[in-house]
């Protein structure tokens, strides 16, 4: 029934996995190689998807719809002795309360203009993204003739240009200098495939293009939206700017699918291709009209004031240092956060510190 379906939807999506995943992949890498890392993940999730499109014509013939849900059911079993076995724990101090959500940063990130751009990036991207394939589905069997069967006949084309299409934009995005321009690009890629669709989406070839177009924009907005999250917002923040980055995406997802079907009801897929583009517009003059954020690495410093002249005094030695913009040092939880330069920070400065017992980034 459809009740049951909304329920088990509801019920999975309780999970959050997908912050947790973002959450975890955040504390095992480097903040160097984060780009790289959730593109990769974007990837694998990318094929896992294209895997499903493939498999389930032939599991609903095999196993039927309730085999499938079945069958998810035991892969998601399976998938946690993958994790205990697998996947390696990160070596982060469990009292950091940078690592978690915390009230009393709430409205200090909330009121962030560079986060919130993000947030309201994330919630554009995923809010769009619902919306689209609202209306996809009807048309690659309507205007495409593609059977139900058969969609991922033009997904999978689609998704695999789109990929190798976007991974030299990402190489570029991974330069400092050039992270923000090749983000606002990002933004613009979007734009033009909704205007294609806009434009063409009563026709084959511009459906095609049209989700070609976007899914460069979407797969490189999804691997460097996270990336700038971590980048930008404060060490001691960072597990609160990630609940709300979650929170703001999977609003997204939320209205994004009431406003895709209202509007495909009301105005038929040219209204939902509207919407989407004049969404991506707006998200475009909100990422060129602020200033270019500053892109910095966090370091966590364990700090011992007793070792030392005290926290004022290592805080005043951090601050010293060559590659250091910024130093937030709590006490009471022996932690310093440290915003770097890294091309001009070496760690091994650290280690001239009293006070400083470990570090890590």
């Amino acid at each position: 029934s459809v009740e049951g379906i909304i329920m088990g939807r509801a019920l999975q999506g309780s999970g959050a996995i997908a912050a947790v995943v973002l959450a975890l992949v955040a504390d095992l890498t480097r903040e160097q190689q984060r780009t790289k890392a959730m593109a990769l993940l974007g990837m694998s999730i990318g094929a896992s998807f294209l895997l499903a499109l493939m498999a389930s014509p032939f599991l609903d013939q095999w196993i039927g719809m309730s085999g499938i849900f079945w069958l998810t059911a035991v892969l998601s079993i399976l998938s946690i002795g993958v994790v205990g076995l697998f996947v390696p724990s990160p070596m982060q101090n469990a009292s950091d309360p940078g690592l978690k959500a915390t009230k009393r940063y709430f409205l200090e990130v909330l009121r962030d203009a560079q986060l919130l751009r993000l947030d309201l990036g994330i919630f554009v991207l995923h809010m769009t993204l619902t919306a689209l394939f609202v209306v996809i589905p009807f048309l690659i069997i309507e205007v495409l003739a593609v059977g139900r069967n058969s969609h991922w006949q033009v997904y999978i084309p689609v998704l695999l240009v789109s990929i190798l299409l976007m991974v030299p934009l990402l190489i570029l995005g991974m330069k400092r200098q050039r992270t923000i321009d090749v983000l606002r690009l990002a933004i613009a890629v979007l734009g033009l495939g909704f205007l294609i669709l806009f434009a063409g989406g009563t026709t084959a070839s511009g459906i095609v293009v049209g989700l070609g177009v976007f899914f460069i924009g979407f797969n490189l907005l999804e691997a460097m939206l996270p990336s700038l999250l971590t980048r930008i917002a404060p060490g001691y923040a960072k597990g609160t700017a990630s609940g709300i980055y979650n929170t703001f995406e999977f609003l997204g997802v939320f209205i994004g699918g009431a406003i895709g079907g209202l509007m495909f009801g009301s105005f038929g897929a040219t209204g939902v291709f509207g919407f989407c583009l004049a969404s991506s517009l707006l998200w475009l003059a909100l990422s060129v009209s602020g200033p270019k954020p500053e892109l910095r690495d966090s370091v966590t410093v364990y700090i011992d004031p007793h070792q030392s002249g005290g926290a004022n005094a290592i805080e005043r030695d951090l601050r010293r240092l060559a590659g250091v913009d910024s130093v937030t040092v709590l006490l009471e939880e022996k932690i310093a956060y440290i915003r770097v330069d890294d091309e001009n920070f070496d760690p091994k400065q650290l280690e001239r510190i009293d006070g400083v017992a470990s570090s890590s980034r």
